[in-house]
C-alpha cells in the first residue's frame, strides 16, 4: 500500500483554524481571565496545547456555552492565546516572566520550553543572574511587569524552588530582583 502525503496539509488546516479564530467562527469555549476579559475559542487548541484546559474540557459535554475562568491577566493571555494558534510568541523581555508563570499555570509545555530557551539564550538571562525562581506551589511567584524593561519579581516565603533553567535554590525567605 502507498501512503500519499499532502505537504499543503498542514498549512492549510493551520490558515482555516487561523482564520476561525480571528473571525470567531465555530468557536466552543469561552475563557475569561482574572481582569474579566472574554475570549472565544476552540476546545480542540486549547486541549491541544494545554493540559489545564485538557482536564477542564474532558468528560464536558459538547456545548457551545461551555466558560472556562482562569486567573491570568487577559494580556498575558492574549500572547499565549496567539501562540497556540500560530506557534509564534511575541514577546518583550519584560513579558516573559509574566509569560512563564502563567504557561506553568495552564500547563503549557512547548510554550514553557520556548521561554526557558529564550531565557537561557538572551542577555535577559544574565541580568537576571539565576534569581528569577519558581516555587512547588503557583502562588509563591509574584509577578510586577512596570514598563518594558523594568520587571520586579518577588518571591516570599519559600522553603525550596527551582530557577527557571533547573537549578535549586533552598530557605530564601524574600529575594526581590
Amino acid at each position: 500500500m502507498d501512503v500519499l502525503v499532502s505537504l499543503k496539509h498542514d498549512g492549510k488546516l493551520s490558515d482555516y483554524v487561523n482564520k476561525a479564530y480571528a473571525a470567531k467562527h465555530l468557536c466552543d469555549v469561552k475563557v475569561v481571565t482574572g481582569d474579566q476579559s472574554t475570549f472565544y475559542t476552540h476546545r480542540l487548541v486549547l486541549s491541544a496545547f494545554s493540559e489545564f484546559f485538557q482536564r477542564k474540557i474532558s468528560g464536558q459535554q459538547e456545548s457551545h456555552n461551555m466558560v472556562i475562568p482562569i486567573d491570568v491577566d487577559s494580556a498575558v493571555f492574549k500572547v499565549l492565546m496567539e501562540f497556540m494558534y500560530t506557534g509564534q510568541l511575541s514577546v518583550t523581555t519584560a513579558e516573559r516572566i509574566a509569560l512563564y508563570h502563567a504557561s506553568v499555570i495552564l500547563e503549557m509545555d512547548t510554550a514553557q520550553e520556548l521561554l526557558q530557551q529564550a531565557y537561557i539564550s538572551s542577555d535577559w538571562h544574565g541580568m537576571m543572574t539565576n534569581k528569577v525562581t519558581k516555587s512547588s506551589e503557583d502562588n509563591d511567584l509574584d509577578v510586577k511587569v512596570t514598563e518594558e524593561t523594568d520587571v520586579k519579581v518577588t518571591v516570599s516565603d519559600i522553603q525550596e524552588e527551582k530557577t527557571l533553567d533547573g537549578a535549586t535554590t533552598s530557605n530564601m525567605s524574600e529575594l526581590t530582583t
